[in-house]
């Protein structure tokens, strides 16, 4: 929020462009933030992964992921949609439905109703939720596969987020002396960090040390560095994102900070405010242009914090009527599928020869 804030109020007082901010830590606030994302999937999904391809029910997986993200990204969808019909009016006929889908999949932002740069209204952040349904429909199937062959020859499990970081990094390397960067290369790092950070919080011993007080001020650290001494996480900063993401995977709660209240709340409805905060910053200097305009560049910044109060207020109330009932309704049908499939399997069972 606080990075595509930074990017308008460059735009209105500097005649910047939509680019990322020229100062490293409030660059990071994107980039960063979203690389911590992706390690966040890749260990929420491990141990779907350690169970392997057989012993993990693919269709209740993509179930409760389609309730999680579809209904919100919905909901945002219409949002803006009303935002445009309100600015410029249009006409709702097959080429919005086919823009309306890639912006549902993610996988782009095309205009809405023919109203220019649409995709500026959220800020663009669609792009990550395509590089999660790939990890969803490709990565997370595929390591499952591998991981029932790492067990099939007896090799520590840990063997397979090793072997996905040194291909990833293999691949970014091959891809770079071809000159054919292929974006997906840069993230599946992440996805990697985040596997071996669930190997990593498993074991006692591990686990301890990265909850102490030096691992603390070692974890803030490398955050602090990653984000004021480069741009952005894919390069020379992955390693101390990494271990800021470990130490905080194995429980460690940086002085107690990420054990408030507060904390819990925000990590819950930071869906939302991912999805959500770009609308209300552009309705600010859009609709509320007149009245910016008024205002001075520190006295446009000071407005942040009553847009972080309206933001985490809009967010909050998506949450409790959107995302939580969807994500409940996934669960059910997740668990009606699973209920389903056992009673055919014993009714296998009993009319079997």
């Amino acid at each position: 929020m606080v990075h595509h804030f930074y990017i308008w109020t460059n735009i209105k007082y500097f005649n910047g462009t939509w680019d990322a901010p020229d100062v490293n830590f409030i660059a990071q606030m994107g980039a960063g933030a979203v690389a911590l994302f992706f390690m966040t999937t890749g260990f929420v999904f491990y141990p779907r992964i350690l169970n392997g391809w057989k012993s993990t029910s693919w269709i209740t997986v993509y179930i409760t992921r389609v309730f999680r993200i579809l209904p919100l990204t919905l909901l945002s969808v219409i949002l803006i949609t009303a935002v445009i019909y309100y600015r410029a009016g249009g006409t709702f006929n097959a080429t919005y439905a086919y823009a309306a889908a890639h912006w549902l999949s993610g996988f782009g932002e095309p205009d809405l109703l023919g109203y220019t740069d649409s995709g500026r209204i959220n800020a663009y952040v669609l792009w990550s939720l395509w590089y999660e349904w790939v990890f969803y429909i490709a990565v997370l199937p595929l390591s499952a596969i591998a991981m029932d062959i790492v067990k099939n020859r007896r090799l520590p499990s840990w063997t397979l987020p090793v072997a996905l970081l040194c291909l990833a990094f293999a691949s970014r390397i091959f891809s770079k002396v071809f000159n054919h960067d292929l974006e997906f290369l840069r993230m599946l790092p992440l996805f990697g960090v985040g596997m071996l950070a669930y190997e990593i919080q498993a074991r006692e011993n591990l686990k301890n040390l990265l909850c102490s007080r030096m691992c603390s001020v070692i974890a803030v650290g490398c955050l602090v560095i990653a984000m004021t001494a480069t741009r952005n996480p894919y390069g020379i900063s992955l390693p101390l994102f990494g271990i800021f993401f470990i130490c905080v995977a194995a429980g460690n709660n940086v002085w107690g900070l990420l054990d408030t209240r507060p904390a819990g709340v925000l990590g819950e409805i930071s869906f939302s405010i991912y999805l959500l905060h770009g609308i209300v910053i552009d309705v600010l200097f859009v609709d509320a242009n007149s009245w910016m305009s008024k205002l001075g560049f520190a006295e446009a910044n000071l407005t942040l914090c009553a847009v972080s109060l309206i933001v985490v207020a809009v967010s909050s109330l998506s949450f409790l009527l959107v995302e939580k009932r969807a994500i409940a309704i996934g669960k059910a049908v997740a668990r009606s599928w699973d209920g389903r499939k056992l009673r055919l399997s014993a009714h296998e069972l009993d009319v079997a020869p």
